[in-house]
């Protein structure tokens, strides 16, 4: 008997009105599901017209001390770059960013996230001490 493993797509054939198949869509919704994947804590999508997206959320020890640069009156910490899948995106893309936890705590600032990697500060209104913080990040440019 024959054996499978892995994942499979069921991709429905796309048809022409007189019945022939549309190889041109059909050749389109391959490639669609070609470029879905997930690495590390991303996943994204690389669509066929160029567009790219990619989203995870980001968790690490972070602390926003009285010594981490004051705007304002608050402190803001930048946290360290962490990388976008390879290929993903050609240009920087448009980052956005929200904290999953941290009381008091907000994201400030991706505007420094490249092509290669997303880059957020974190903000507070006083000193908070190292602790596990996660932000969503939710990103879109090119990649071709």
């Amino acid at each position: 008997p024959m054996k499978f493993s892995g994942s499979y797509v069921a991709i429905v054939t796309p048809f022409h009105p007189d019945g022939s198949v549309n190889f041109d869509k059909l050749k389109e919704l391959t490639l669609w599901h070609i470029e879905q994947g997930t690495d590390g804590i991303w996943t994204y999508r690389r669509w066929h017209s160029g567009v790219s997206e990619c989203w995870g959320t980001y968790t690490a020890s972070i602390a926003v001390n009285v010594a981490s640069a004051s705007y304002g009156g608050y402190r803001s910490a930048q946290v360290a770059a962490t990388a976008w899948p390879t290929g993903t995106f050609v240009a920087a893309p448009t980052v956005t960013a929200t904290m999953q936890n941290g009381s008091g705590v907000w994201v400030n600032n991706t505007a420094d996230s490249s092509a290669t990697a997303a880059k957020f500060f974190l903000s507070c209104g006083a000193s908070m001490a190292a602790a596990n913080r996660s932000v969503s990040i939710h990103a879109y440019g090119r990649w071709k």
